[in-house]
C-alpha cells in the first residue's frame, strides 16, 4: 500500500472515532442545532487536554517549589544557627585572646621594669590584637632550638598576613620586642573578612573549615612568640644578674665582711626606707613561693611546674628574685668603704690591726684600727658616702670624726688636728672630713683609722686593699 493511501485509512479512522455531532440549543422557546464539524471536535479535545496537562504540571510544579522553599528556609535557619555559634565562640575567643594579650603586655612591663629600660609604646593603645593585628612582633630566632639557646636569625624582609612584605621590617635580635607597622584592615570592613582572612560570612560559616581553628593557630602564633621572646628575656635577667652577683660577692668576701650578715642588715635598712621586700634571708631577701601580694605580678600566670606556663612562671620568678637579690647587693656593696681616708704616697702603715706592743706602756694589748702616719695637716678623707654621727673631742682619739654609712658599716678617725665637719653632716666619697693630727693619746702624727661592722670592729687593711675593687662595682653598678 502507498504512504497516500495510509494517510488516507488514518484520517478514515479518525473521521469514524469524532463523527459529526449537532448541539442543541434552547433559548426562550426556540430550539436550534448547530452541527459540529470533525475538525472542530478535534480541536477542541486537544485543547482540554493541553489544558488539563498544564494545571497538573503546574500544581506539581508549585508543589515542589513549595518543598525547595522549605528545605531552603531550613537551611538559612541551620545557617543562622551556625553563624550564632560561631559569633558567640569568635567572642569567647577573642575575650582569651585579649585576656593573654593584656597579661603579655603586664609582663613586659615588668620584664621592663626589672631592665631598667623603656617601655614599648604601642602605636594604637585603643586597638585591640583581633581587630586590629598585633602591633608587636617578636624578632624570632631558631623556631627549632630551646628558647634559652635562641641565636639571632638572619634579617629577612617582614611580610604580613597575606605574605605580602609590610611597610616596616623588624630588627631583628635576641628575641627582642621591635615595633612593627600595624595591619591595615580590608576597605570593606567586613568583620570576619579581618577575622578570617578575607573571608565573607558565607563563606565563614561553611562546613570546609573550622574558621576560629584558624583565628586561634594565626593569633596564638604571635602570642607564642612573644612569650617565647620574655621567657627567653627573663632568663638573661636571670644569668646576667646571677653573673654580677657573684662577682660583687667575691669582692666583698675579700674584705672578710660576713656575707650573711651584710645582706641581712641591708634588706633590714632597705625595707625600713620602703625599698625591696621585707623579708631576708641568707644572700638576699627570701622570696616565698606564695609572697606578698604586691612583690611579684599577679600576669606572672600559674600552672604545674612540668607545664609550659608553669616553666614561663618559674622563669620570670627566677627573674624577679635576681633581681631582687642583685638591687640589695647593690645596695650592700654601696656602703662599704671604697677609698683610702689618705691619699696614696701621703702615708705609711705605722701600726697594725690585732695584738701589739703598747707605745705608752709597753705591754700587750688589742689595737682595733690600722695607723696611717704622714705629715701634720694632711688631709683625711671619707671613704664612703655617709652621715656624721661624731665630731668632737674624746679622749684617748683626740679629736675625732665617726660616720655612719648604712647597712652596719660605720668608720672612725682619731688624732686629728682639726675638723671640716660637724655632727648631723652628710658627706660623700671622698669629701675631706679633717687634717691629720696627733690629738689624744698619740705619740706622734698619724691617722687612726678604724672600719665597724654590724657593732664589731673589722681590719681596716682589707677594705684598703679591695678598695679599688670596690669602687669600680659601684661605679659600673650604681653609675
Amino acid at each position: 500500500m502507498s504512504i497516500s493511501g495510509e494517510r488516507r485509512g488514518i484520517g478514515k479512522l479518525i473521521l469514524r472515532a469524532f463523527p459529526e455531532r449537532q448541539l442543541l440549543i434552547r433559548a426562550q422557546g426556540n430550539v436550534s442545532y448547530v452541527r459540529l464539524p470533525t475538525r472542530v471536535q478535534l480541536l477542541g479535545t486537544a485543547s482540554l487536554i493541553l489544558f488539563v496537562g498544564w494545571t497538573g504540571y503546574s500544581s506539581l510544579k508549585l508543589i515542589g517549589r513549595d518543598a525547595e522553599l522549605d528545605a531552603k528556609n531550613a537551611r538559612i535557619e541551620e545557617m543562622r544557627r551556625a553563624y550564632g555559634g560561631l559569633t558567640g565562640e569568635v567572642s569567647d575567643l577573642r575575650s582569651q585572646l585579649l585576656d593573654r594579650a593584656e597579661r603579655l603586655e603586664e609582663r613586659q612591663r615588668f620584664l621592663e621594669q626589672v631592665l631598667g629600660t623603656d617601655p614599648l609604646v604601642l602605636q594604637d593603645p585603643a586597638a585591640t590584637p583581633i581587630e586590629a593585628g598585633l602591633e608587636t612582633e617578636v624578632a624570632p630566632a631558631d623556631a627549632s632550638a630551646p628558647a634559652a639557646d635562641a641565636s639571632p636569625a638572619p634579617s629577612s624582609p617582614a611580610t604580613g598576613d597575606d605574605g605580602a612584605p609590610s611597610d616596616t621590617e623588624p630588627a631583628v635580635g635576641d628575641g627582642a620586642i621591635v615595633p612593627r607597622t600595624k595591619p591595615q584592615p580590608p576597605a570593606d570592613g567586613d568583620t570576619l573578612s579581618r577575622l578570617f582572612g578575607g573571608a565573607g560570612a558565607h563563606a565563614a560559616t561553611g562546613l570546609s573549615r573550622d574558621p576560629s581553628d584558624r583565628l586561634q593557630q594565626e593569633v596564638s602564633a604571635r602570642l607564642d612568640r612573644i612569650e617565647r621572646a620574655q621567657t627567653f628575656q627573663a632568663n638573661e635577667i636571670a644569668r646576667n644578674a646571677q653573673d654580677r652577683i657573684d662577682r660583687i660577692m667575691g669582692v666583698i668576701a675579700s674584705t672578710g665582711t660576713p656575707i650573711e650578715r651584710l645582706m641581712e642588715l641591708t634588706t633590714q635598712q632597705m625595707a625600713e626606707a620602703g625599698r625591696g621586700l621585707p623579708s631576708p634571708g641568707v644572700g638576699g631577701p627570701l622570696i616565698e613561693t606564695d609572697g606578698p601580694a604586691s612583690a611579684l605580678p599577679k600576669t606572672l600566670g600559674g600552672g604545674s611546674a612540668d607545664s609550659e606556663a608553669g616553666r614561663d612562671r618559674q622563669a620570670l620568678r627566677a627573674a624577679f628574685d635576681a633581681q631582687q637579690h642583685l638591687e640589695t647587693v647593690l645596695d650592700a656593696v654601696a656602703a662599704i668603704p671604697s677609698a683610702i681616708p689618705v691619699k696614696e704616697g701621703e702615708y705609711y702603715i705605722s701600726s697594725g690591726f690585732g695584738t701589739r706592743i703598747d707605745p705608752f706602756t709597753k705591754r700587750r694589748s688589742t689595737h682595733y684600727a690600722l695607723d696611717l702616719a704622714g705629715w701634720p695637716g694632711t688631709d683625711i678623707f671619707a671613704p664612703a658616702p655617709g652621715k656624721v654621727v661624731t665630731a668632737e673631742k674624746n679622749w684617748p682619739y683626740g679629736w675625732m670624726v665617726e660616720i655612719d654609712h648604712g647597712n652596719g658599716f660605720r668608720t672612725r678617725y682619731g688624732h686629728m688636728r682639726k675638723l671640716h665637719v660637724k655632727a648631723g653632716q652628710r658627706v660623700e666619697r671622698l669629701d675631706r672630713i679633717g687634717e691629720m693630727g696627733s690629738t689624744g693619746r698619740s705619740t706622734s702624727t698619724h691617722l687612726h683609722y678604724e672600719v665597724w661592722f654590724d657593732g664589731e670592729p673589722r681590719d681596716p687593711k682589707p677594705f684598703i686593699e679591695a678598695a679599688d675593687d670596690v669602687f669600680q662595682i659601684q661605679k659600673r653598678e650604681n653609675g
